[in-house]
């Protein structure tokens, strides 16, 4: 979270129908019913419920949204986070149990050059801005990666076990 102090907080209790703007870093324990739109840090507590699009800076969520994602710099999905919808951001952290249901597409900064995948095998569809993970390839790519093969040459040589050296005595 920014060192800024907290400027908006909405109690579990809360519940808004209708658009929320923002300017401000805020935590959001309510439930809103509509879109929440903010040029600052927005975190969600495990009790906040979002039926709508969330537009941020900076997202850190326990909470369930159902609705498109979009943060400028980092989205940190804790655990219980619940993401139905698709998810645009700059970098992303999850927690193990986060569950995601939908699209995710990361920003990659223009002045970067593109690395190919580091797995044979991974399929990515990339754009020039853009570096998407359709879940779909991810699989299709699982089934049909070719099966493990040893590495020839001295890497290999120093894994077979070695033989016992005989008792000189």
């Amino acid at each position: 979270m920014s060192s800024s102090p907290i400027a908006t907080a909405l109690g579990a209790a809360a519940q808004v129908q209708g658009d929320l703007r923002l300017d401000q870093d805020a935590v959001i324990a309510g439930k809103v019913t509509g879109s929440v739109h903010s040029s600052a840090h927005i975190e969600l507590t495990p009790d906040a419920i979002i039926l709508g699009d969330l537009h941020a800076e900076s997202l850190r969520s326990a909470g369930r949204v159902g609705g498109k994602v979009s943060v400028q710099n980092t989205t940190e999905l804790l655990v219980g986070s619940v993401i139905e919808g698709a998810l645009h951001t700059g970098h992303l952290l999850t927690a193990q149990g986060v569950v995601y249901k939908g699209q995710l597409q990361l920003h990659c900064p223009a002045e970067e050059p593109e690395a190919e995948p580091a797995a044979p095998g991974f399929a990515l569809n990339r754009t020039r801005s853009r570096q998407q993970i359709d879940l779909a390839d991810v699989e299709q790519s699982q089934t049909t990666q070719a099966p493990f093969q040893p590495v020839p040459g001295a890497v290999n040589a120093g894994l077979r076990p070695r033989r016992r050296m005989p008792n000189a005595s």
